[in-house]
């Protein structure tokens, strides 16, 4: 090698190295310092981001996990008050049987009211319980709200506890399609009630006075559904009936969990909006105008009743004509012999026909598409005329074998049912998934909501706190991720002990003690209500406590894993770079003398 002294290059390749091993060392005493193999983004770029949103997760959890411990403790404080009406009315009722016992005199049932009206005064106590300044016993403080709900409050805390997610996740299962994919043309909606003949004519001038509910396109660019509560035209909802946990129909404040309706051929609300919400996303999902131009054979009885059953209609009729006649039965009738011709269930046949008609535009290029190029819409129509023929006219027959339709058993023929293949028999009470009891249904917890991708326009007025208490918990890392929890007004006069006219329950005399004892039994079962409602909650509460503690237990393990340093390994890497580092120290100093050998040529 040439003896120079400008460039050391010796030197330059050992300072090199030299500032190698500080920086190696330097991450090293940081990782064996904080305990972690990955401090900064530079360490390793994807396993940062992963472990920082592991982190973000971990977080929410915690946060979520100390809401539901707080919302524990809430209800606690709600169950506490209400155990204490609870027990006020069994003494009541104790005081009222001894006010009928004419072993009182007039002037000791004069004494007994005096009991009563204090003990009545202590209901109204228990009510102003509050909880960190909120009360929860209530209602709205702008009205007094009792258990009778009006037709409007109990189908929009139907819609909001159950129906719509309800719907909407059947409809995902029939033809795997939500409002939470990308290409949809609607995410919102608007709820409205018509209550009045005008209200059942929409901008078209189309009259829907038949109907119980229908959906579409609005003004304002959203989708609409409009509850159909209009007074004397034909599918008005007149009444909504409640059931209690033996099936039978009585005269609470709530509807049942599938929305029984009572002079309306619909029957079941949440049947009926689901088929309104297969038409909604098929709006939304199609281009515009297409929904328009498919025959009504399609719209109706082809998909929509294909979502929940159609079994209860006049399918035998509605077999000879399928195509120009009752579209809802026909339509039904035409979509279950297209799945039995060409060997697929009726949901494989579903899901082809909406991404057939997705990718297609129209009918002829969904059926070519699910029959894999054998048939357009006439020829279809041909093949099912010729099918129908060799029955000659045993349209029982026909519907038996050539559609798989099978009416003398409880299943609706909902395209996910027995019926179609599947291991459910789908009532016409369980077609929908259940719900919870109704009793633990609650308005919605503001004037917009979202559900399931979708965004839910409720009408004015019936948001949480406008008519009944209602809480939101957000218990989840998520938006939406919320349990929402109706209190009703738990005051003397919201539940029965004090009348309209400001009157408290009277015992002083025989006749009134009698007739209270019978007054106090309804009174107690609104009070067990609400303490049987609050349990449940607290229930959930605990599930998803315990939930939340083993999600984020699982989180920080897996977390931990990508981010913790194996201390033993990174000493021993530390140790070794800290002897490279000392070495290349040493070299440096020995490389800096090289060029003072030049020096002896020079003597």
């Amino acid at each position: 090698m040439s003896m120079v002294v400008k460039n050391n290059i010796n030197a330059v390749h050992t300072l090199n190295t030299l500032n190698q091993n500080s920086t190696a060392l330097s991450k090293s005493l940081a990782k064996v310092s904080s305990g972690m193999k990955i401090n900064s983004a530079q360490d390793d770029a994807s396993a940062y981001a992963i472990s920082e949103r592991m982190r973000v997760q971990l977080r929410s959890l915690d946060q979520a996990q100390q809401n539901t411990q707080n919302d524990m403790a809430m209800m606690r404080v709600a169950e506490g008050a209400v155990t204490s009406t609870l027990e006020i009315v069994k003494t009541l009722k104790e005081k009222a049987i001894d006010a009928a016992n004419d072993s009182n005199t007039d002037e000791d049932r004069k004494t007994i009211q005096k009991e009563v009206d204090q003990f009545i005064d202590q209901v109204d106590d228990n009510a102003l319980v509050t909880f960190n300044g909120k009360h929860l016993l209530l209602g709205d403080s702008s009205s007094l709200y009792t258990h009778e709900m009006d037709r409007k409050e109990s189908i929009l805390r139907g819609l909001n506890s159950a129906w719509i997610g309800d719907a909407l996740s059947l409809i995902e299962e029939t033809y795997g399609v939500t409002f939470e994919q990308p290409g949809n043309r609607y995410n919102e909606l608007d709820i409205v009630f018509a209550e009045t003949q005008a209200d059942c004519t929409d901008a078209n001038g189309t009259d829907h006075s038949s109907a119980t509910a229908w959906m579409g396109p609005n003004e304002k660019g959203h989708l609409q559904l409009t509850i159909n509560i209009a007074d004397g035209t034909a599918g008005c909802i007149n009444t909504i009936n409640s059931r209690d946990e033996n099936g039978s129909v009585n005269d609470t404040t709530t509807t049942d969990e599938n929305g029984n309706t009572v002079n309306v051929s619909g029957g079941y609300l949440d049947r009926v909006i689901s088929h309104e919400f297969t038409h909604g996303i098929m709006q939304s999902m199609l281009k515009e105008g297409v929904m328009a131009n498919l025959p009504s054979w399609v719209k109706e009885g082809g998909t929509a009743e294909m979502t929940h059953g159609a079994d209860e209609r006049d399918l035998v009729s509605a077999a000879s004509n399928p195509f120009d006649g009752d579209a809802y039965a026909g339509g039904f009738v035409a979509m279950r012999f297209l799945a039995k011709s060409i060997g697929n269930s009726p949901q494989d046949t579903m899901k082809k026909m909406m991404r057939g008609l997705i990718a297609s535009d129209n009918l002829d290029g969904a059926l070519q598409y699910v029959s894999g190029g054998a048939f357009n819409e006439q020829g279809f129509k041909d093949m099912y005329n010729a099918a129908l023929a060799k029955y000659n006219g045993d349209t029982t027959a026909f519907l038996k074998e050539a559609c798989g339709i099978n009416q003398n058993n409880n299943d609706t023929g909902s395209a996910t049912g027995w019926d179609a293949g599947n291991r459910v028999v789908k009532t016409n009470y369980n077609v929908l998934p259940q719900a919870s009891r109704p009793v633990n249904w609650s308005l919605p917890g503001s004037t917009t909501t979202a559900i399931k991708g979708l965004v839910i326009n409720w009408p004015k007025g019936y948001a949480a706190g406008t008519t009944g208490g209602s809480l939101n918990f957000h218990t989840g890392a998520g938006a939406n991720q919320s349990i929402h929890v109706g209190l009703f007004d738990m005051r003397a006069r919201s539940i029965g002990l004090i009348d309209q006219e400001g009157n408290k329950l009277n015992v002083s005399t025989i006749g009134n003690a009698n007739q209270s004892i019978g007054l106090l039994d309804k009174i107690a079962n609104v009070v067990l209500d609400e303490a049987t409602n609050i349990g449940s909650i607290e229930a959930r509460l605990e599930y998803t406590s315990s939930n939340l503690t083993t999600a984020s237990e699982n989180v920080q393990s897996a977390e931990s894993t990508i981010r913790d340093a194996d201390m033993a390994k990174e000493m021993t890497e530390y140790t070794k770079n800290n002897v490279l580092l000392q070495a290349s120290q040493s070299m440096l100093a020995q490389a800096n003398q090289s060029a003072s050998n030049v020096l002896s040529l020079l003597q």
